[in-house]
Order: C-alpha cells, then structure tokens, then sequence
C-alpha cells in the first residue's frame, strides 16, 4: 500500500465529525481503495470554505509533506532517486489531470536527483 496516497486522502477528513471516514481510508488495504472511500465520502463535507482552502491550499502542501516523509522514511528511496542525477523520471501512474496540468504549468521539475516544486514554497 502506498502510505502516501492514503495520507492523502484522509487530510481531506480532517475535521472532528469526519474521523470514521479517515480511519476507513487509513485502514484501506490499496491505494485505489483508500481514493475510492474518499471519492464516496466528500460529498458529506459540508463546509464550503474548508473545501475551497483545501482545493486552493492545503492540498499541495499536504503532497509536499507526505514526499518529504516518503523519503526520509526509505534512505534507499532517496539515495536512489539522488542516483538518477539528470535523467528524466516519468510517473507510471493512472492519469490525473490536476497533478499532471501542476506539473507542466505551475514548474514542478525534477533536477539534479531531487524533486523540485517551483510553485509555493
């Protein structure tokens, strides 16, 4: 199970009444099943300005922090990805618009072995 994708989409879950949600998407046993909880569920999330920071804030910096956690926590992961020096890495994941358009259009890049946002820091 990728433990990212799961951190993920149990941040949308945060707020108190929303817990049995997060704990199902935590306890998921893939990451499909940990997106396909969420998908069902956040329609139930009824404060509009949540939603909204979530969608134009924390998202990002939700992805950023589960990254930053993904490598610390795997040395071999991170030695590895600082081995690939100036090649280019291209995700073999099913296609997601919004992390997609952010890559072309907002500067993420990779350089160097490292992984680079180039838009909020």
């Amino acid at each position: 199970m990728c433990i990212r994708d799961s951190y993920y989409q149990a941040q949308k879950f945060i707020q108190e009444d929303m817990k049995e949600i997060r704990k199902q998407i935590e306890d998921a046993k893939s990451p499909s099943e940990a997106k396909k909880v969420s998908k069902e569920n956040v329609g139930k999330i009824k404060d509009a300005a949540y939603w909204k920071e979530w969608r134009e804030e924390r998202r990002m910096d939700v992805m950023r922090r589960a990254i930053k956690e993904k490598f610390n926590q795997h040395p071999d992961l991170k030695q590895k990805l600082i081995d690939t020096g100036d090649k280019e890495l291209i995700e073999n994941e099913n296609f997601n618009p919004f992390w997609y358009i952010l890559t072309l259009h907002l500067g993420m890049e990779r350089k160097k072995g490292r992984l680079i946002c180039l838009g909020n820091s």
